[in-house]
């Protein structure tokens, strides 16, 4: 076997004796490493069935050891067989990207039948030989995307917490509820009160999750009591991850104090509010950046 290590812009692998390695060609057969265009590749023959009819394909490999991460290689290139009765090559072209994980990929070349026969020249005396020809490789940058797993709880309860606010006319200043517990998890709610509007927030008042890069899933709604019809009135809610980075939801405007203190409304009466939490805890989620597949088959 030759060449196993070369620096040519075309490099040569001859195989004396093909029919001593045909039956491990099946699981893939490979050269030496060779260099081209500053990094090093390898050649990989191997056997695949289609349709009841074998092919020899022939396979490009990277080291990967000589891509410098995070880096992806987009790379053209052509592999082929020589025709030593005709002098000439059978060449097939392929453009693929390269990147830990994506490492190798192969070319159907011709059915071995086509291969072995002796009238078109690609193996004689037993043996063959096949080049490869880097033409281009271009680093690109990855293309990073996010992956969630999500763990869903068997049971899923709703909690409720009622924030009874007294002398609401005189707070001056953002006041908060105490501590409530939903979910195994701490909450609180934070309130201000601003010229015209008052303003609401559900905090996630103590985070212990591991592993890192988590969040808690959590659907929640906050409502003003109607006190004397007993109803509610919505002022926040939807669906929220809650993590130590963002570990709370609001902070807007949710009632304008003409409403808070219309009697008609019943929300504020003997200048007392009641504010009602619910929290329901969804479930836990990780996250992690992962590299977006755009890479064909191999």
């Amino acid at each position: 076997m030759g060449n196993v290590f070369a620096r040519k812009k075309i490099f040569k692998w001859s195989i004396r004796g093909f029919s001593s390695i045909e039956n491990n060609i099946k699981s893939g057969y490979y050269s030496g490493y060779f260099e081209a265009k500053g990094y090093r590749w390898r050649l990989k023959l191997v056997v695949s069935s289609e349709d009841k009819t074998s092919y020899l394909r022939l396979g490009l490999c990277l080291d990967v050891s000589s891509l410098p991460p995070p880096v992806t290689l987009k790379v053209d290139y052509k592999l082929g067989i020589y025709d030593e009765l005709h002098g000439n090559h059978k060449w097939e072209k392929g453009k693929n990207y390269f990147a830990p994980g994506y490492t190798c990929w192969s070319l159907s070349m011709m059915p071995i039948k086509t291969f072995k026969s002796r009238a078109n020249g690609f193996l004689i005396n037993d043996d063959c030989f096949l080049s490869a020809e880097v033409t281009n490789a271009s680093p690109v940058v990855r293309h990073i995307g996010a992956s969630e797993c999500s763990f869903v709880p068997k049971q899923m309860i709703s909690y409720s917490n009622r924030w009874t606010i007294r002398n609401f006319s005189t707070i001056q200043k953002p006041i908060s509820s105490e501590v409530f517990e939903a979910g195994r998890l701490k909450w609180h709610l934070a309130l201000e009160k601003t010229v015209d509007f008052i303003v609401l927030c559900l905090k996630l008042d103590q985070y212990t999750i591991k592993p890192p890069n988590s969040a808690e899933n959590v659907k929640f709604a906050l409502h003003v009591m109607d006190q004397v019809e007993g109803n509610h009135k919505n002022l926040l809610s939807g669906q929220h991850a809650f993590s130590s980075k963002i570990n709370s939801v609001g902070w807007q405007k949710v009632l304008h104090l003409e409403d808070l203190q219309n009697p008609s409304n019943g929300f504020l009466v003997n200048d007392t509010c009641i504010i009602v939490a619910s929290v329901t805890v969804l479930g836990l989620s990780t996250y992690h950046d992962v590299l977006l597949s755009h890479y064909d088959p191999f």
